[in-house]
């Protein structure tokens, strides 16, 4: 238990910041494709956008599971 504290007391904050913006991109890329799925009428176009935002959904979960790890 004292190495996890000490882990996240000295932990860089170089590091946190980088995750925080990434994080930050990851949700503006997922409101824009939600925007275009929105706007989209072409099927085909509407599942690439889900495909999409599936896929950004994982990315943004693995980066909150790694800020937590930090």
């Amino acid at each position: 238990m004292d190495f996890a504290i000490k882990r996240v007391l000295l932990k860089p904050e170089d590091q946190t910041d980088n995750t925080r913006e990434a994080i930050r991109e990851v949700c503006r890329q997922l409101e824009n494709v939600q925007a275009r799925f929105e706007m989209e009428n072409d099927s085909d176009l509407i599942e690439a956008c889900i495909y999409e935002m599936e896929s950004l959904r994982e990315i943004y979960t693995r980066y909150r599971l790694f800020s937590y790890v930090l």
